[in-house]
């Protein structure tokens, strides 16, 4: 199935996630495990994300208005896998993000509005 225009894919959150860690390099080609680290993080992330109704789409097919608030998302969760250190961005505060992009909370059942 050919991914709508602008849609991101999960290898692309991934790469997006490595850089942001710094784990990759511009350039550079994520290493498999580190990949398959952070889809199965996705994976977790979304099927969370989805159950509190604040997802809707796809999970291989993610809007770009969503991006930047899961690779922040998965960025703190996964930063002391990769770097031995918190990532400067609570998960909270991403989620924020996600919400804000996504213009709010997607169902009645969102805890997320206590952020607004």
């Amino acid at each position: 199935m050919p991914q709508p225009a602008g849609a991101l894919s999960t290898s692309d959150i991934a790469e997006r996630v490595l850089r942001r860690l710094t784990v990759l390099k511009v350039g550079g080609t994520p290493r498999p495990a580190d990949a398959l680290i952070v889809t199965d993080a996705y994976d977790g992330l979304y099927d969370e994300w989805f159950i509190r109704g604040l997802i809707r789409f796809p999970k291989e097919l993610i809007p770009p208005y969503a991006g930047e608030g899961l690779v922040l998302a998965l960025c703190s969760r996964l930063s002391p896998d990769f770097r031995g250190e918190p990532f400067a961005t609570d998960e909270a505060y991403a989620e924020y993000i996600y919400l804000k992009a996504n213009k709010g909370p997607l169902s009645p059942a969102s805890t997320a509005a206590s952020y607004f």
